[in-house]
């Protein structure tokens, strides 16, 4: 088995596997009128049960009972036998496990007459007929049975019963006479014709002119061949077989004399026992059941008789049917584990399985491949001789016979082009792993790496679609040789999914290396697949258009055709095909009309046959004759509900909607009853019937890991649309099919029914349909329902289900994200956006959107985004809103893993500005850009000191589409090409990428050069300028990437900027030496210098003019040039604009105004005519850092160092509004085109897209208008309190996160006493006041510093707090009486930090000096003076024999207090040291750094020596405060990152994050009031003011259990974390 997937996956589709399957699929085999009771009890007890059962293992479970639900054997048409032989073998073919169960009585059952008989065969048994039977009879055989000369070799056709007996099928009350009255007639020709038959075969087997093996088939049972095709015809499978046989006590004889004896025995029309029939059953049991199946799979029943037979009110018989249903429901476990435990021990390889499936597929199309040899030929010669290094493209419209020729060119690649090279082939779109192209190509590539005995690629890797398709594209570069070339074969691109932008072909290699070659198909106008691929290859060989079939071609398909189904056609027939078809010469419309004409025999009379014109008629007619066949309303409704599904229906789901179908039923059920009152389901014979007349146009693919029937062909999909979704049955199906995936009527539920034609209501019915839970057991998801349900609650107009169950659904969300993605997720709120405009769906989707960058990452984060983001949000009282909330709040008091919760809303909510957050950029952003049409936009960083990042996203949607790196490290300058089709980026060298594809096109330059300073592209998008830190200026044709010009621009000092004219003529440099110097871009020769300026020249522009020029310099002057003027006339105004350093300048398009931003905190617009001031655009509190206009100059938006941008009215000056949002200063911004959207980026390392609005109007949260520098919290976690400068201290109930009290006055600093009773803040600068915290009420103000407050602490008993100020000086002061002590000299600067000891015995005070102090708390007295780091202290612990101190000189200080000495120095540090914490017992030390990686730290601490023993891995930005939990288990952290972590301290697992979404200096822990295990209070500020109140719960010491966590890091990266 292992060589042939080796040969599988190289691309030989010889002798390919049996696809495993992951259904039960269980045949029931039994008489008809014999096994109803036990029929009717496994539909009610068994069915149900093995259904969840195999649910819960991630098991479809079906049930083909070809009797159930019908009242008699006998079809018009005679094709039973045939469907249900045909049933075992598709059982055969499905099931995983079990596949064929038999109940064999004591009855032998329905012997049908033979449907077909070979011509030579039948004319020999009537010859014998005709000497020993009268004429009468053989009429009767002549009447019956017609020879048809189109099958090949000639047989006779039984025909259909109504052909003579009209009445037969006539279900009209009125004929119920002449119903029953052909039903007799038929009886009797039965018996006449077996009788005939059976007589003339025995003669001929006297005679030796058959044997008796030949014969059987004239005489054998239904049952009887039903068993003979399961267990004797499939020894190999009789293990996955069940037998159970029921005898009754009494004798035969006896049994006669009762009513129900012929519904038990076979009997002859006098009632006397059919010995013939009997004798046949014996054998059956003898020879084909006991002897080939064990005991273990053959059950044996002994009942007595009845009068009414088997009797459910019979004490004993209903004792048998509930043990059968116990012994079949274990027996089909018991198969069922078996085949689990088989499929466990063997290798699961997903990548076998997909190949596979494509394989078969392949097969299944080149089996009826004809023709089309000048295209094979075509293709052969692309895949042997290409030389353009091109993709080839097969387009043409649908039906004309694309994917079998991409078939055709899969089974023939190897041989082509040698069986050395390998094939990797998909049809796309017929199964899930190949329906997005994330999937497609992770299985892709995995493929080719097995190929090429490459490792396959990291699971980053393949998590993360962009590096997964530069992977791809390196892998086609480096793995193919010339030994062993490689084709790729994709059929039918346009049938991806649009996620990943796949249409846009971004991922398609349209450059290929020598020893690869891909061929694609797709539809010429869908998605707009082929337009795209022209705009990138447009060499006219790279494509094939199908060509209509011609007269010759068609005729020799169709004899092919006839030739493999052993058929053929009249002469008169085979005109009216070719005429047909010269009138419409496509593959699918002769494939059609061909299924049409296989049925057509040589007597068929000429006026019957009828052909359509054109495909959508043929279909009509298709569809008509099923309708005619099979019963308008029932095959209506099925194939309304296959077209109405999303990703169409398995089997079982389409029978469990028909069966909630009471339109359907009550057609099915007009003339006879259901077999039991109690279960109403439809037939699923009458499902099998029609699927066996249209199972050419259906394709069995792969959707929500179960195989669904849907439609191949587009002509399919859009006539069934038409006919059977229309405007008055769409939402109806729709409706029903939603009904059924929310589980409406499953388990218990009761669906009642009226059968109007019987006149009866049914009121305690069961529909025994699937339930549908979105979970079937732990982690087995019920993708089906995720798939299908908001899809049909959309379109059948159910807006407020749709948000109860799936929109504003917590477990339907969480439960999506885990089991798809966050695309797939946020698609089902775009749809139904799509089609209505609602308030509540919207908030959602846009908080989700804001979240998004956490819940890619980890899905279980989803509840605390939601409570952070919409509890409480103002105007949002739709209930199903707040019911969102409180399900969050309910799933996290439900869950067993470790949380964060927080209490109340304390994000940025939805509803204003900012849309999205993108992550994925390891440092600063350094800068963002739009691409002209405003569908994609560029974000840019460092990554390292030899590798820089460009990002290209979707602007709608956020997706990222690709990550492209240059190999040179530093922050990357970057430009479009003109066109805006290509990006080029670096730092050195230059990287040229295609924004389509996100191929490298090519490098200018090289790694040699140096580090570039400034870059533009020429307006012709020909050239590149670039000036270097060498002082180079640089110009580089970007076609042939040569350096066309290099001069050294003999600047002092570093060149800060530079730009280049509109008419590209002339470039300016401006330098750190003040002066501006002019280049001529032809020659390189300096025109001009520009002197004026007193300090370094920061900005530039050149009007549109190209006389003047306009310079910004650190002297805080604009200067205006005239370039046309003579030297030294050059300067033609100096404007003194701003107080500080000028940092940027912007002309606005029509270049009569100009925008200065200064480090004055404030813009300004200029006058450029006169140059007045227009307009001092005031509000920023940092330095401006980017500046964008928006076209037509009537906005600006502007960023700052303040962590802010604004967007202001050009002309009036005014601020329209301020986007808060990022939690560092703005590095860049950028205005989409259509003036619709902002994007931005930041030292924060985001990228944030907003709204670009003038509506000023933005959800406000209850917070800080500057950020806290402190927070606090009781001891029983009921109360908290924060401060920040600026603004009031505020204490906050916990549980709610009200804002009990605003403390008056203007404090930085707060501290809380441990007893609760007081809270200490500064105020006034200099003074310290008290408060009570239980009504917010002030106690005292206590004065005594000359300075400024810049440290606060209490001692751990409560009586003292400790106060320091700039000066260096510290005070005690008595809480209990307000009483101010002498103050404690020593520092020479500011304090720092202040830390008591647990006994309340000393102090210890660090300052910028450098200095630590160690003071007795009661005296004041200074015990010791450690001077020897004259680093800042940032931070300090004690213990009573230690004192530890972290510097900003990257290190850690141990000192012995006992001694003074130094005992260690820990230098594991890249940056300062923010924060550090030890155990109670001071054995573990933990410590957080100003490092973006390994910044938190734990070393064992032991007689004042450290040990390193790990570090703890999540955050990727500064640690500014850590706590340890009381019981010294666990670790709390909070970051530059912006998030909170809790790890377990010992084992260093992340067990829990919260994401606060602007940097975290603060926090403060304490346990529960309830002191509840495991569970604890959390205080939190970040920068942008807000207070984080969280439950932090289910902690388990030392040990985590649990869920698995899965956190993926922004650059891919995965951490599981046990919990």
């Amino acid at each position: 088995m292992e060589d042939v997937y080796k040969r599988l996956l190289r691309g030989s589709i010889d002798n390919v596997p049996q696809q495993e399957s992951n259904i039960v699929r269980i045949f029931i085999s039994s008489t008809f009128t014999d096994m109803v009771e036990e029929r009717n009890t496994l539909m009610r007890d068994s069915f149900p049960d093995l259904r969840l059962y195999c649910q819960q293992h991630g098991l479809e479970f079906e049930v083909v009972d070809m009797r159930w639900g019908i009242r008699d054997e006998a079809s018009s048409d005679h094709m039973t036998t045939e469907l249900c032989i045909r049933e075992i073998h598709n059982c055969h073919r499905l099931s995983s496990g079990p596949y064929f169960v038999a109940f064999i009585g004591n009855k032998y059952g329905y012997r049908p007459l033979p449907p077909r008989i070979k011509a030579d065969k039948f004319e020999k048994m009537r010859e014998i007929s005709r000497s020993r039977v009268s004429l009468q009879d053989i009429q009767i055989i002549d009447d019956w049975y017609l020879k048809d000369t189109n099958a090949v070799p000639a047989e006779y056709v039984l025909q259909p019963i109504t052909t003579r007996l009209v009445h037969f099928n006539d279900n009209d009350e009125r004929a119920s006479d002449l119903r029953k009255e052909d039903r007799d007639k038929w009886w009797k020709i039965t018996q006449s014709l077996r009788n005939l038959l059976q007589n003339a075969a025995n003669v001929a087997i006297k005679e030796g002119l058959y044997n008796k093996h030949e014969m059987e088939s004239l005489r054998l049972a239904v049952t009887d061949k039903e068993v003979h095709q399961a267990i004797v015809a499939n020894p190999d499978s009789v293990q996955r077989c069940l037998c159970f046989l029921r005898e009754f006590d009494e004798s035969h004889d006896n049994i006669t004399k009762y009513e129900k004896a012929n519904d038990y025995l076979d009997m002859t029309d006098d009632r006397l026992i059919d010995k013939e029939a009997q004798d046949m059953l014996n054998t059956l049991k003898r020879d084909k059941i006991s002897t080939k199946m064990s005991d273990g799979i053959l059950k044996k029943w002994r009942i007595p008789w009845s009068a009414k037979g088997v009797d459910p009110s019979n004490p004993q018989h209903k004792e048998y049917l509930q043990t059968l249903s116990e012994e079949f429901t274990t027996a089909l476990k018991k198969l069922i584990d078996q085949k689990i435990a088989k499929d466990t021990n063997k290798v699961k390889n997903a990548l076998n399985k997909e190949v596979l499936h494509h394989a078969k597929f392949c097969q299944e199309k080149c089996s009826a491949f004809r023709g089309r040899r000048d295209m094979l030929t075509s293709i052969r010669n692309y895949i042997i001789e290409n030389k353009q290094g091109k993709p080839l493209c097969i387009h043409g419209v649908s039906g004309s016979g694309k994917t079998s020729v991409m078939a055709m060119a899969v089974k023939n690649a190897l041989k082509w082009s040698g069986e050395s090279s390998i094939c990797v082939f998909r049809f796309l779109g017929t199964s899930p792993q190949s329906s997005t192209i994330h999937q497609t190509l992770q299985s892709v590539c995995s493929q080719i790496c097995i190929n090429y005995e490459k490792p396959s690629p990291a699971p980053h890797i393949l998590e993360d679609y962009t590096d997964l398709v530069q992977y791809f594209k390196r892998a086609l570069t480096t793995f193919p040789t010339k030994q062993s070339p490689l084709i790729l074969i994709l059929d039918s691109i346009d049938q991806l999914s649009a996620t990943n932008d796949a249409h846009a072909l971004n991922w398609l290699p349209k450059s290929l290396p020598d020893h690869v070659r891909i061929v694609v198909s797709m539809l010429p106008e869908e998605h707009g697949c082929l337009k795209t691929l022209k705009r990138s290859v447009s060499e006219s060989n790279c494509y094939l258009e199908m060509e209509p079939l011609t007269g010759e071609m068609g005729r020799e398909i169709l004899d092919a055709w006839l030739e493999s189904r052993q058929r053929t056609i009249t002469e008169t027939q085979r005109e009216a095909i070719l005429t047909a078809l010269m009138g419409c010469p496509q593959p699918l419309f002769l494939k059609i009309v061909f299924d049409n004409l296989v049925h057509w025999k040589s007597y068929t009379p000429p006026e019957n046959i009828t052909v359509a014109r054109d495909v959508r008629e043929a279909i009509e007619f298709l569809f008509e004759a099923l309708e005619k066949k099979h019963g308008k309303v029932f095959v209506s409704h099925a194939l309304g509900y296959i077209s109405a599904a999303s990703d169409g229906l398995t089997e079982a789901e389409l029978e469990d909607v028909l069966s909630l179908d009471d339109e359907v039923l009550d057609d099915v059920y007009q003339y006879w009853d259901p077999p039991t009152e109690t279960i109403v389901r439809v037939p699923p014979l009458l499902w099998k019937r029609a699927r066996y007349d249209i199972d050419e146009y259906l394709v069995e693919r792969q959707a929500g890991g179960k195989t669904v029937l849907a439609w191949y062909h587009r002509q399919f999909i859009e006539a069934t649309q038409k006919r059977y979704l229309n405007k008055n049955t769409k939402a109806t199906r729709h409706y029903l099919l939603a009904e059924y995936f929310l589980g409406s009527f499953a388990g218990e539920i009761h669906k009642p029914i009226t059968l109007t034609k019987r006149n009866k209501t049914l009121k305690l019915v069961n529909r025994q349909v699937a339930s549908q839970p979105l979970e079937y057991g732990r982690d087995v998801y019920n993708h089906r329902k995720l798939s299908e349900l908001p899809f049909h609650l959309l379109h059948s107009g159910q807006i407020d289900r749709l948000k109860q169950a799936v929109l504003c659904n917590f477990q339907w969300i969480l439960s999506k994200l885990q089991a798809t993605s966050f695309l797939e997720m946020i698609g089902d709120y775009d749809e139904a956006l799509l089609i209505v405009q609602d308030k509540s769906i919207q908030l959602v989707r846009d908080g989700l959107m804001l979240a998004s960058s956490n819940l890619k990452i980890d899905p279980l984060s989803t509840a605390g985004q939601i409570i952070g983001r919409l509890e409480g949000i103002p105007g949002a009282d739709d209930k199903h809103l707040v019911n969102l909330v409180q399900q969050a709040f309910k799933w996290c008091e439900d869950a067993k893993i470790p949380l964060l919760i927080p209490n109340s809303s304390c994000l940025i909510p939805p509803g204003g500005p900012l849309k999205m957050t993108l992550a994925g950029h390891p440092k600063k952003v350094t800068s963002v850009a739009i691409t002209s049409d405003d569908h994609l936009a560029v974000s840019a960083c460092e990554v390292s000191g030899t590798e820089c990042l460009v990002n290209i996203w979707n602007v709608d949607n956020g997706e990222l589409i690709h990550s492209l790196k240059s190999p040179t490290g530093g922050e990357p300058h970057v430009v479009f090409t003109s066109d805006h089709n290509q990006v080029i980026f670096g730092t050195k060298s230059l990287s040229v990428y295609s924004l389509e594809s996100g191929e490298c096109i090519k490098t200018i330059g090289s790694s040699d050069e140096d580090t570039i300073v400034s870059m533009v592209a020429s307006g012709d998008g020909r050239y590149l300028c670039i000036v270097n830190k060498k002082g180079e200026l640089k110009i580089w044709e970007i076609n042939s990437s040569k350096c066309i010009i290099t001069v050294d621009t003999k600047h002092e000092g570093a060149i800060i900027c530079f730009c280049l004219s509109v008419d590209d003529k002339f470039a300016l440099t401006g330098g750190k030496d003040s002066i501006l110097k002019v280049w001529d871009t032809g020659n390189g020769n300096c025109l001009a210098n520009l002197t004026g300026h007193t300090a370094a020249v920061t900005c530039l522009v050149i009007h549109p003019d190209g006389k003047q020029i306009i310079s910004g310099s650190d002297d805080s002057n604009l200067k205006i040039w005239n370039v046309n003027k003579e030297p030294g006339e050059n300067l033609v105004a100096t404007i003194k604009a701003h107080s500080k350093p000028i940092t940027l300048i912007k002309l606005s398009a029509s270049g009569e105004i100009l925008i200065s931003g200064s480090k004055d905190e404030t813009l300004k617009s200029w006058s450029i005519v006169n140059q007045t001031c227009l307009q001092v655009f005031n509000g920023h509190q940092s330095s401006i850092s980017c500046l964008c206009i928006s076209a037509g100059d009537k906005y600006m938006v502007s960023g700052s160092k303040d962590d802010l941008l604004k967007i202001w009215e050009l002309e009036s000056g005014k601020c329209l509004n301020t986007l808060e949002g990022h939690s560092s200063w703005i590095s860049c911004v950028a205005l989409a085109h259509n003036g619709t959207a902002i994007i931005s980026g930041s030292n924060d390392k985001m990228v944030k897209i907003w709204k670009f609005t003038d509506d000023a109007h933005v959800l406000h949260r209850e917070r800080h208008e500057t950020q806290p520098q402190a927070v606090a919290i009781t001891s029983d976690g009921s109360l908290a309190a924060s401060a920040a400068p600026g603004d009031n201290s505020r204490i906050w109930n916990h549980k709610t996160g009200e804002c009990l009290y605003r403390l008056p006055g203007d404090a930085g600093f707060m501290v809380m006493t441990p007893d609760n009773q007081y809270v200490v803040t500064d105020s006034n600068a200099k003074d310290v006041k008290v408060w009570e915290v239980k009504d917010g009420k002030e106690i005292y103000t206590l004065k005594g510093h000359t300075q400024g407050i810049v440290c606060l602490t209490v001692t751990n008993d409560s009586r003292y707090a400790i106060s320091a100020c700039k000066d260096g000086s510290i005070r005690k002061w008595n809480l209990q009486t307000g009483e101010s002590y002498p103050e404690w000299t020593g520092h020479n600067k500011p304090v720092k930090c202040l830390k008591v000891s647990t006994n309340n015995s000393r102090l210890a005070s660090g300052s910028d000096d450098g200095d630590v102090r160690l003071w007795n708390i009661t005296t004041g007295d200074c015990l010791l003076v450690l001077n020897e780091n004259k680093s800042v202290v940032e931070c300090i612990a004690i213990t009573p024999k230690y004192l530890l101190v972290g510097y900003r000189a990257q290190q850690i200080r141990i000192w012995s207090i006992e001694t003074g000495k130094m005992t260690d120095i820990v230098e594991d540090f890249g940056d300062s040291v923010k924060c550090l914490a030890i155990t109670s017992d001071g054995s573990l030390m933990v410590a957080g750094s100003h490092e973006s990686s390994r910044q938190l730290k734990l070393w064992s601490l032991d007689k004042g020596r450290s040990k390193h023993i790990f570090d703890y891995i999540g955050h990727h930005h500064a640690v500014m405060t850590i706590q340890i939990t009381d019981n010294n288990q666990f670790v709390i952290s909070g970051s530059r990152d912006c998030t909170i972590k809790v790890w377990n301290l010992l084992s260093g697992e992340l067990l829990t994050s919260f994401d606060f979404q602007s940097q975290v200096k603060h926090l403060s822990v304490s346990k529960t009031r309830d002191d509840k295990p495991g569970s604890y209070k959390v205080v939190a500020a970040n920068k942008s003011g807000m207070i984080g109140l969280f439950d932090l719960v289910r902690l388990r010491d030392n040990n985590c259990h649990g869920l698995k966590r899965q956190h993926k890091t922004a650059q891919g990266s995965v951490v599981c974390n046990a919990l």
